[in-house]
């Protein structure tokens, strides 16, 4: 493994199947690469109601999503990820925002329920926009109720959403995942081999200017 980190800062929502392969694939690259990433959440669907929505009636950059998931499944074979995508999908917010309250836990537990909130939604079929399901899943990874409850009453998580979502716009991001490495952006899914040639030239570069 490389000693040296590699900043990275991802766009992400946990409602969104492409950021879902696309940790699993910064996951394998950690193994390689000594990744500090720097997540960013933002609310791809804030339109989705308080109960959710039918996937049948969800659209992605305005195709529906029945149609993307095509493209979803032939990504997730190629890299052999169990992905079931509920028919159901729930508001996001909820998990978004227990996600920034949890970074102040440590980046360890941060890391587990990040994890957790995609495997949980992805992989066993759990409602992640319900409280009980969040503050269970919160418990597993060692954080408080008493962390959930405040990133769900306390404004100051709900601005840090809407931040994120500012400067997504100001990058000229308007989808998820996207990628910042250093100056690069890289908008969507992108393929382990590139990640890694990106992350190769990351070190170039900072050996060069060293």
């Amino acid at each position: 493994m490389y000693s040296d980190a590699i900043q990275l800062h991802v766009f992400s929502d946990y409602i969104c199947p492409f950021c879902y392969i696309a940790n699993k694939r910064l996951q394998q690259l950690d193994q390689n690469f000594n990744l500090s990433i720097h997540w960013y959440h933002i609310e791809i669907h804030p339109d989705i109601p308080e109960h959710g929505i039918e996937l049948s009636d969800l659209t992605y950059q305005s195709s529906p999503m029945r149609s993307v998931m095509h493209s979803v499944n032939q990504l997730s074979h190629e890299d052999n990820i169990s992905l079931k995508l509920p028919n159901h999908i729930p508001k996001s917010q909820k998990a978004l925002l227990l996600a920034e309250a949890a970074k102040q836990c440590g980046d360890k537990r941060y890391n587990q329920l990040h994890n957790l909130l995609f495997s949980s939604f992805y992989s066993d079929d759990i409602d992640i926009g319900d409280n009980d399901h969040l503050l269970a899943i919160a418990a597993e990874c060692d954080i408080p109720s008493t962390i959930a409850y405040q990133a769900w009453r306390d404004p100051h998580y709900q601005s840090r959403l809407q931040q994120n979502h500012y400067l997504a716009r100001q990058m000229g991001i308007h989808a998820t995942p996207a990628f910042i490495v250093g100056e690069q952006v890289l908008l969507g899914v992108q393929s382990i081999e590139l990640l890694h040639d990106c992350f190769m030239n990351s070190k170039q570069v900072r050996r060069y200017a060293n």
